[in-house]
């Protein structure tokens, strides 16, 4: 959570109070935020390494650098409940270790799809707050597995195979996963602390990921379709204010009107659909209060 006055972080010697490295940039920071302005800057690198087994010895590394702008209409222009959100992401070129040293299906590092690197515009979305925040509309460019299907703790394993989003997803039809965004809405309902419902349509085709339109496609390439999607959660804990041990339950479906090749006719067939339930509970702390 970003904290005021903080100087220019560990640069001014605020090694074990400073929740960024560079503070709040001599106070500037905090003059951007009173005006309803956020700017984050983040790095995240994965060393991997395969020393046995597997089709061959290998070191990789993956890396992402990602900045974004956060913009709070109320405060800039009396705007209330609206905010831009506007992202960017590079990924440093490099082989991935599942698929080019392992041979897995599930990888164990960093998946960025983008092997030979890559800038990207992420996150390009306007968004609304209605209803005594407990309603909220999302348009522009947004990433639908940041919506549904998505279980952040689950990153915690070294096997990707949920890694936020079950991988499962991803190979069996287009699903956007960071840092792939594409156009699409989103309108979510929370009247209640413990539960919500929610539900967004996403453009989708062939190529989405391809990292040569720089993270922009303002075109409509021929067999695209629509991903839409439903989901409703109920928070089982402590999670977001609510009393017990954190957890949460997603159960939603999927339509996808997108062109696909018939694996068993060679055909071309529209109407992929599926649902999925996913879940994640603490089962014990040593202070549960």
């Amino acid at each position: 959570k970003y904290t005021p006055d903080q100087g220019w972080g560990i640069f001014s010697g605020k090694w074990r109070t400073t929740p960024s490295i560079t503070g709040s940039w001599g106070g500037f920071r905090d003059k951007l935020e009173q005006k309803g302005i956020e700017v984050m800057v983040a790095y995240f690198g994965h060393l991997a390494t395969n020393p046995l087994g597997g089709e061959k010895k290998g070191v990789s590394w993956k890396g992402d650098i990602s900045g974004s702008i956060f913009m709070d209409m109320d405060r800039l222009t009396g705007w209330k409940g609206g905010y831009l959100l506007f992202s960017v992401s590079y990924v440093n070129p490099g082989r991935s270790l599942s698929p080019d040293y392992i041979g897995n299906f599930f990888p164990v590092q960093l998946d960025t799809l983008d092997e030979h690197g890559g800038f990207r515009i992420v996150h390009m979305a306007l968004g609304q707050q209605l209803f005594n925040n407990t309603t909220e509309i999302v348009l522009g460019r947004i990433i639908t597995g940041e919506d549904f299907a998505n279980l952040r703790l689950a990153c915690t394993s070294l096997n990707q195979r949920v890694c936020a989003n079950p991988i499962v997803g991803r190979q069996s039809l287009t699903f956007p996963t960071y840092p792939v965004a594409t156009w699409g809405a989103r309108i979510k309902f929370k009247p209640h602390r413990d539960w919500y419902v929610q539900a967004g349509s996403y453009l989708v085709y062939a190529g989405l990921g391809n990292s040569n339109t720089g993270g922009l496609e303002f075109k409509v390439p021929n067999g695209s379709g629509l991903l839409s999607m439903g989901e409703v959660g109920y928070i089982t804990g402590n999670y977001r204010g609510v009393p017990g041990l954190p957890g949460v339950i997603k159960v939603g479906g999927y339509y996808d009107s997108e062109r696909l090749e018939d694996l068993d006719s060679g055909r071309n067939v529209n109407g992929t659909w599926g649902m999925y339930i996913l879940g994640e509970q603490m089962l014990y702390s040593e202070n549960s209060q």
